[in-house]
């Protein structure tokens, strides 16, 4: 069960985790009785995330990333190829997306990044929601190299991160049909 936030009166109210994968779902709200659909809802911050307030916390963490792409990393960080920004997030948030993905598509690479923030990564202070989320789009002209949002779609409440590649470093390289949980890494 999470907890989400009326788009219109902010009351909170709770709605269970399967309920939340299809986001154009109308739900009423409790208190204001209008209907609202789940995407223009914000969820609240999932206890298991809370420690990411702290950039502390963030900082010594690994992060994760599903991709279908080849050698992603070098791709997206590559000369020429730099792509402007890239999402982590936690484990369970990144396997969710990739167990998805793999469920529609057969491809040859089922990759997960385990990755962590290099030394000096200046984040925004704010923690941002998902709706809000259009970093991609001013990359260029902000004073910092990652911005942490509440995740709505993949896990939700918990915090994922956007970011400039460049201030990623590469822990290991994860086959995700091979994994269960974060004790259980099989290294590619």
């Amino acid at each position: 069960m999470f907890n989400f936030v009326c788009g219109y009166c902010k009351h909170v109210f709770s709605g269970y985790d399967s309920s939340i994968i299809n986001v154009s779902e109308v739900m009423g709200c409790p208190n204001c009785g209008l209907s609202v659909r789940k995407a223009d809802c914000d969820i609240l911050v999932r206890p298991s995330s809370e420690r990411y307030r702290d950039l502390d916390a963030v900082m010594s963490s690994s992060w994760f990333h599903f991709t279908f792409v080849d050698d992603w990393f070098n791709v997206v960080t590559g000369k020429g190829q730099l792509t402007p920004a890239v999402h982590v997030g936690t484990f369970d948030a990144a396997v969710e997306r990739g167990r998805d993905a793999i469920n529609y598509y057969d491809t040859p690479t089922n990759d997960l990044y385990e990755i962590r923030f290099k030394p000096g990564t200046k984040f925004d202070d704010l923690i941002h929601s998902d709706k809000e989320n259009r970093w991609e789009e001013r990359a260029s002209d902000l004073p910092y190299d990652a911005a942490r949002y509440v995740n709505k779609y993949e896990s939700p409440g918990s915090i994922s991160i956007i970011c400039d590649p460049r201030v990623l470093e590469v822990v290991a390289v994860h086959n995700l049909p091979a994994l269960t949980t974060p004790g259980q890494l099989a290294t590619v």
